[in-house]
């Protein structure tokens, strides 16, 4: 037990947040450059920003860092799977920072992609690493009974995420950054 908490001290204190006092160089790419996942047989970790697929008005996203730390062993106390991940997440959502850790379920573990879950009150949330392209994708389903929930009317149906690299900031996501100086 102490070992996970260590675990997820580090988690907080490893996760990034993104403040450069001059504009970053943008590099003229149509594509916003993916996150690249550091991969052992025990261990797979990313960090980025998730972005929409298909950005609209309706899923613009507050920016935020995400950090993501699997563990192939350990989380049967914690999730009741023996492989779990570490999700920390860095937001700046209306001015304030705020730093969020959720563990998530490991559902399959393969040679070639790692796939995790988590349900909340609105979304069924699933997240897959290709272990190949080094790369993660997100797919979120709102929940048939979550327009019960004021907060959960505000997201779409389904969305699909892939992970940018932080430093993109290229990505429509960082605007806001951008617009501060």
């Amino acid at each position: 037990m102490k070992r996970v908490l260590s675990l997820l001290v580090l988690a907080v204190i490893a996760c990034p947040v993104v403040a450069q006092e001059k504009e970053p160089e943008l590099s003229g790419r149509g594509k916003p450059k993916l996150a690249e996942a550091t991969v052992s047989p025990w261990y797979v970790s990313i960090e980025g920003a998730w972005e929409p697929d298909n950005p609209t008005e309706k899923n613009k996203l507050v920016f935020d860092v995400n950090r993501i730390d699997c563990f192939r062993t350990g989380g049967i106390d914690l999730v009741g799977t023996d492989s779990f991940c570490i999700i920390a997440d860095a937001t700046t959502a209306l001015r304030m920072l705020s730093v969020d850790i959720n563990l998530w379920k490991v559902v399959e573990w393969s040679e070639t992609e790692l796939i995790m879950v988590n349900d909340s009150a609105c979304l069924s949330s699933q997240t897959t690493i290709d272990l190949t392209s080094k790369t993660a994708i997100a797919l979120d389903i709102k929940k048939p009974d979550a327009k019960n929930f004021d907060s959960c009317n505000v997201l779409p149906d389904r969305q699909t995420y892939y992970l940018s690299n932080r430093t993109d900031y290229e990505s429509p996501m960082f605007a806001p950054l951008r617009e501060r100086r």
